[in-house]
């Protein structure tokens, strides 16, 4: 989008309604994700409003590309609807080649699963967003924590 010079082009491009999004989704190639390189980051936070990041990789398991790996981020803007689901105001997918050092352990099988002390301690601070993180979006406190 952003190489895009023609403005028509570009607002033909973006997609504004839920239908829209959801066709634009569905002709994208299927994928297969890693779910170990996933990672949540929570860099703004208000009453009103939840903005967060979400990186990782996957590869490709159709078309031209297959086995491809690339990596992804994807922010949300979200507003809480209730106490239990928030509304996503805006979301933002880039997806690029993965470079070597995102590619050198993925999709493989861990080797060392770590215990519980060889987690670092969260701070505080790090730990009253991770709660928030976890009632505002649902997700559970320990993946929210991570």
């Amino acid at each position: 989008m952003k190489k895009l010079k023609d403005p028509s082009l570009r607002i033909q491009l973006l997609k504004h309604t839920k239908c829209d999004i959801m066709r634009s989704l569905c002709v994208l190639p299927k994928t297969q994700h890693d779910l170990s390189s996933f990672m949540v980051d929570v860099w703004f936070q208000t009453e009103t409003m939840l903005c967060f990041s979400v990186n990782g990789v996957f590869k490709e398991v159709e078309g031209t590309s297959q086995d491809s790996v690339r990596a992804f981020t994807r922010t949300f803007i979200t507003t809480p609807v209730s106490s239990y689901s928030l509304c996503i105001v805006n979301d933002d997918l880039f997806v690029k080649d993965a470079n070597p050092k995102e590619t050198q352990s993925t999709f493989s099988i861990p080797v060392f699963t770590p215990s519980c002390s060889s987690w670092p301690t969260l701070c505080q601070k790090q730990q009253e967003m991770g709660q928030t993180f976890s009632m505002q979006s649902g997700m559970n406190l320990q993946w929210s924590q991570k």
